[in-house]
């Protein structure tokens, strides 16, 4: 029996998890339900499903006929109605960031444990092949036991959204929870640990679009240390230009190395380089519908195996609010202008 499907948000995250769903895993799911109060991102959400029942009002689809809820509405309201369709019994496959605040990150975590379904958070990273590879790289020790990992991103402004709510702080947690909550979820799982204090610094300097107290920031720098004594940096641009794959690196160090990708690349330097040659691994990133969504395709059948399963998926809830809490704790930081305590769910 096929897994059905209902979504809240239909804008365009959500068209890319209906047609992903529908294109790639129509053998296992079907959408046959959809809310969303904006009449323009239904219509558009109804030429791929144009037999899915339109609800009026999120609670009213969490409470019908369904197995499972794709949640990729705005930021702010991930938590009550994933927590809503958990307590309906229904599992969740919700956008990232897990939610805005940290107590919302509590909650859901709470929720998910004493459901017993599955609360499964939208990072693909974790599931792409080069992920995967650098694990791999990881295990055999190419660097050693890592010490120091980094992310920088220099990138163009957030894309239009409905009513702009991305760009609102109140709406959207913030530039740091909205954008690199992926990026700390990816570190963690690097460090092996969870993060335990931050210091950041950022604001807003080119990108006036709503001119509100509460407009994201355009750009950050962010410091930060695990439990286990692995520190980390990430730093953040929203008005950089486009230059294509080189707008996010990575990497990491370890005693007997360094590891450097820009998601298309891997690059790993040996400390001693009379004993091992550099490596250097290229990878197709383009499935052909998140663009550079790498691991996008993947993640939606993890998520269906999970079901189908009983198991308990790379991204639940458990273990990727980390990633949002280093985020929201880093845009404390920045307001507090002070090294302060990562949360704990």
């Amino acid at each position: 029996m096929k897994t059905r499907l209902g979504y809240l948000g239909v804008g365009s995250m959500g068209r890319v998890h209906i047609d992903v769903f529908a294109r790639r895993c129509a053998a296992e799911a079907e959408g046959i339900a959809l809310f969303d109060p904006h009449e323009p991102s239904r219509s558009e959400a109804l030429k791929l499903l144009p037999r899915a029942r339109v609800f009026d009002s999120a609670q009213a689809l969490i409470e019908s006929d369904l197995d499972a809820v794709v949640i990729s509405s705005p930021n702010y309201t991930h938590a009550d109605y994933a927590i809503a369709a958990l307590a309906a019994g229904k599992h969740v496959f919700a956008e990232k960031p897990v939610a805005t605040t940290a107590a919302d990150c509590r909650r859901m975590v709470e929720a998910a444990r004493q459901s017993g379904c599955i609360l499964f958070i939208a990072h693909e990273l974790p599931y792409s092949a080069w992920f995967l590879k650098i694990r791999e790289l990881l295990e055999r020790g190419a660097i050693g036991t890592p010490q120091m990992v980094w992310c920088q991103e220099f990138r163009i402004p957030f894309l239009t959204k409905v009513d702009q709510w991305i760009i609102d702080e109140r709406l959207s947690g913030g530039a740091l929870v909205e954008k690199t909550c992926h990026h700390f979820d990816v570190m963690n799982r690097w460090a092996a640990s969870r993060p335990k204090r931050v210091g950041a610094f950022g604001s807003k300097r080119f990108n006036h679009v709503l001119n509100i107290p509460t407009e994201v920031l355009d750009n950050a720098s962010v410091s930060f240390e695990y439990e286990n004594g692995v520190v980390g940096t990430l730093q953040l641009c929203m008005f950089a230009p486009h230059r294509g794959d080189d707008n996010l690196e990575m990497g990491l160090i370890g005693e007997e190395g360094l590891l450097e990708t820009n998601c298309n690349r891997i690059r790993v330097w040996p400390r001693d380089r009379a004993k091992r040659q550099e490596e250097v691994f290229n990878l197709a990133t383009d499935d052909g519908f998140g663009g550079r969504h790498i691991g996008l395709v993947e993640e939606h059948q993890a998520f269906l195996a999970a079901i189908r399963d009983g198991t308990r998926p790379p991204t639940d809830v458990r273990d990727s609010a980390a990633g949002t809490l280093l985020a929201i704790a880093a845009e404390r930081a920045i307001k507090q202008g002070a090294v302060v305590e990562v949360e704990k769910s």
